[in-house]
This record gives structure tokens, sequence and C-alpha cells, in this order.
């Protein structure tokens, strides 16, 4: 099975490549690059047919790719979200010599979060609506 993806900028080209291995659980490599050009991975696994997993017998075989995946790139996300906090206490105190709450790393951007998504989502709903001049209110003409 084979996906490709040939419309990206410049005439780059992305293809995934899934082979059937009864052999393996999953793997997956990058196997091709052209130099910006031309990309390439490959999935070998025994779950690529049209009879699902082999092997393992009960639950379905082998593991699902997307659950391998998700569950990565969620460990990764709260990995970095951890040690972010704990690198900027640390540079904050040692280095700033911050106490208290200013020890969190940007803590004046956090800080003003709530009122910064606010502001976005307000935009987002009325932009449309002031460009098409559907909307009245706002700032009067010169």
């Amino acid at each position: 099975l084979n996906f490709s993806y040939s419309n990206g900028y410049d005439g780059r080209t992305f293809n995934i490549v899934f082979k059937y291995n009864s052999n393996r659980d999953g793997q997956l490599m990058f196997t091709k690059e052209e130099p910006g050009l031309h990309y390439q991975l490959e999935v070998d696994s025994n779950c690529v047919s049209t009879s699902g997993c082999s092997g393992g017998g009960g639950g379905g075989g082998g593991p699902n790719l997307s659950n391998v995946f998700g569950g990565l790139f969620i460990g990764l996300f709260f990995a970095g979200v951890i040690a972010y906090i704990v690198i900027g206490i640390i540079v904050n105190y040692k280095v700033k010599g911050a106490r208290g709450v200013e020890m969190i790393p940007n803590w004046s951007f956090w800080k003003d979060m709530p009122f910064l998504l606010k502001d976005g989502f307000l935009f987002t709903l009325t932009y449309p609506c002031k460009k098409c001049g559907l909307c009245q209110g706002g700032y009067d003409k010169v």
C-alpha cells in the first residue's frame, strides 16, 4: 500500500509505503531522501493486509500503530512541558535571582494567556462579519 503526496513546495514529494512482513509487529523506517525534494517512509508490519494483524491470538495481534505513535507523542509532549517548567524555574532562580511566582518561566505571558485567548476568539468570530460589512459598531470613519 502506497500513499503519495506530490504537490509540495518546489516540487517536493512525500511517500509512505506500507509493506506486509509477518515477522514484524511494526517498524517505521526513513528509507529515502533526495536532498530537499523527495522523502520516503516505509512501515513494515504484520498488520498491513486485508485480514488485519496476523499472529498474537485473541486481541488482534500486534500493536496498533496509531496507538503507539499517539502514546509516544503524548509522552514526549508532557515530558517536554515538565522539562520546560523545571529548567525554567532553575534558571530563573539561580541566574536571575527570581523568587515566588516570578520563578515560573515566562510568568507574564502565562498570566495574560486567558485575556489573549479571549481577544483571539473575539477577533476570529467578528472578523468575517466586519469584512463583509454586516456588523454595526466599531470605529467611526474619518
